[in-house]
């Protein structure tokens, strides 16, 4: 509980500015990677968005409103996206609850720029396993070890507990739990990227190998 409660403080303090620092044009390009990918490797609505904060995703995916349901801890980027995006459904859930993906209609699950890494590595696998076993589509892009150093130190000043990174002892253990899971690397600033679709490789090239392959990317997306 206290994780979640200084997650959710930290984006409330930052609701309002969030939009326009995830403005410039690098982080534009990233969004215009990222949601081709998602789109040119399938994305069927309904949508559920796990940590949907102001609402992003509606417009890059050009999703109606019965299209589309997001959650969020944080109050303040729902208040946020209920300005950007009137009339579209958003609720204040932790992704992380049990029930949170039971009895649902939707078709494809988002977790998209570290949303999904706010916990333990053993709860992350077990949501990982409802996501596959639950849904058609899924996409969750994670804090990738490359990018970390700078923002582990920003989130530490802020009282932020350390994120789970996508680095190698991650993926290896996914691997172990999902064998059907595929990942690619991102790199932030050349658009670089790297997919590997043979899920057992993972396990047979051992965690040394497989720390080389991993650690260089900006962030790493985990899809089905």
């Amino acid at each position: 509980m206290a994780q979640n409660s200084q997650v959710s403080n930290h984006y409330n303090s930052i609701a309002r500015e969030y939009d326009l620092h995830d403005n410039t044009n690098q982080l534009v390009a990233t969004d215009k990677f990222i949601y081709g990918f998602i789109q040119r490797h399938g994305c069927v609505p309904n949508i559920i968005d796990l940590g949907c904060g102001t609402g992003r995703s509606i417009d890059w995916l050009k999703l109606m409103p019965h299209e589309y349901y997001g959650i969020d801890i944080s109050e303040g980027m729902l208040e946020q996206f209920k300005i950007n995006h009137p009339g579209y459904r958003c609720e204040k859930k932790d992704i992380y609850q049990p029930d949170i993906l039971s009895n649902r209609g939707e078709k494809t699950a988002i977790s998209l720029y570290g949303s999904p890494c706010y916990t333990t590595l053993d709860k992350f696998i077990e949501l990982t396993k409802q996501l596959w076993a639950n849904f058609l589509h899924v996409y969750l892009l994670l804090y990738g070890v490359e990018r970390n150093a700078e923002t582990f130190e920003a989130q530490s000043e802020m009282g932020i507990l350390k994120p789970l990174v996508c680095d190698s002892k991650t993926l290896y253990h996914l691997h172990k739990e999902i064998p059907t899971l595929k990942w690619k690397g991102i790199d932030q600033f050349k658009k670089k990227n790297l997919t590997l679709s043979v899920p057992r490789y993972y396990i047979n090239i051992g965690i040394d190998s497989l720390t080389r392959q991993v650690e260089r990317f900006a962030w790493v997306m985990l899809y089905k």
